[in-house]
């Protein structure tokens, strides 16, 4: 990874969570509320297919359907998802992604 594009890492403008769920405890609703209730003052967008809505926000089911380029994709999916995801997110456009194992 070269240097020039780590703000979009370090310093996002824009979030997009795949796997944000509305379930209580659940390794995508843990993550998406430390976004919104950490101070992160960018976009945050929840991905998850199975949700209209998280936490009164919009959900989108995919990567093509959110409405902008994601700085940073945050991955709370099963294994199995992850390559489509990251795929996704870069014929989107997104230069980072960040994964987390779930719980």
């Amino acid at each position: 990874m070269t240097i020039r594009n780590l703000e979009h890492a370090f310093a996002p403008k824009s979030v997009a969570v795949f796997g944000a769920s509305g379930c209580d405890g659940s390794v995508g609703r843990v993550v998406f509320d430390n976004l919104v209730n950490g101070g992160f003052e960018g976009e945050i967008w929840p991905v998850n297919p199975k949700y209209s809505q998280v936490a009164g926000r919009r959900c989108y089911a995919k990567a093509a359907d959110l409405p902008a380029i994601p700085d940073l994709g945050v991955i709370v999916t099963p294994p199995q998802t992850v390559p489509g995801i990251i795929r996704d997110l870069g014929e989107k456009g997104t230069r980072r992604r960040s994964l987390s194992p779930p719980a």
